[in-house]
């Protein structure tokens, strides 16, 4: 894995993932699956559902656009072929399906709370991602 897959993929994927499990309720099905696998050996390690105004956004959004980051750098800095062209038109499959998984929350397809907070986050890490992944070089 090259430096700047660590740095684009790797480290925003882990740190989106602590967030996810470490500041989120017991609700979440990440931390029931890792409770049910450890036979609840971490539940202590799950913190109860941090409501801090102004950290909000941190706790659940910023997962979200970490997300979206991390799988769109992945995208641009593994590219299936050649083509700059075809590589850039598989960088939006991430914001696609953050837009659309928002969406679906919002129609009740999804389970989930729909929040346009979570867009801005799915768009602008998007934005960033493929700004920051542009040049193919390591």
């Amino acid at each position: 894995m090259t430096r700047k897959a660590i740095r684009h993929v790797l480290i925003p994927l882990l740190i989106g993932g602590f967030i996810y499990f470490s500041c989120r309720g017991e609700t979440i099905y990440l931390n029931k699956f890792i409770n049910t696998i450890t036979s609840g050996l971490t539940g202590h390690l799950i913190s109860r559902e941090l409501n801090y105004d102004g950290l909000g956004w941190i706790i659940y959004c910023l997962p979200d656009g970490l997300w979206v980051y991390s799988f769109t750098s992945a995208l641009l800095i593994i590219p299936r072929n050649k083509s700059t062209e075809k590589t850039s038109t598989w960088a939006f499959i991430p914001l696609l399906i953050g837009i659309f998984s928002e969406i679906g929350q919002q129609c009740q397809l999804i389970q989930g709370t729909f929040d346009f907070i979570d867009l801005f986050c799915i768009i602008t890490a998007s934005i960033i991602a493929i700004r920051n992944n542009k040049n193919n070089k390591t």
